[in-house]
C-alpha cells in the first residue's frame, strides 16, 4: 500500500512508523510517498489506520498495488536495483 500522508507534528510520523513495525508491518517512509507492506494488508487495514488517527496523521491519499519482482528483490536482498 502507498500512503500521501500530512502530519502536524514530523515526530508523529515516526512514533507511528515505530509502532506499525512493531505491530509487524515492513515500511519504506524515505521518500513523501509512505509505503506499507504486509502478508495479508486486508485484514491490518484497520490496525493502520488506528496507529495513524492515533497520531493524528491524516492521509491525503492511498494507493493498493500488487508487489513487483523489484520489490521481491529489495525485500529479500535489502538492496535495490541499479538503473
Amino acid at each position: 500500500m502507498e500512503m500521501k500522508l500530512q502530519a502536524s507534528d514530523p515526530e508523529s510520523l515516526d512514533r507511528a512508523a515505530k509502532e506499525l513495525e512493531a505491530l509487524g508491518y515492513h515500511l519504506d517512509w524515505e521518500n513523501e510517498r509512505k509505503d506499507i507492506r504486509t502478508m495479508n494488508l486486508v485484514s491490518g487495514i484497520h490496525e493502520i489506520y488506528q496507529v495513524l488517527e492515533k497520531e493524528k496523521i491524516k492521509v491525503q491519499e492511498m494507493k493498493v498495488r500488487e508487489n513487483t519482482l523489484e520489490d521481491v528483490f529489495i525485500h529479500l536482498t535489502g538492496k535495490s536495483l541499479r538503473r
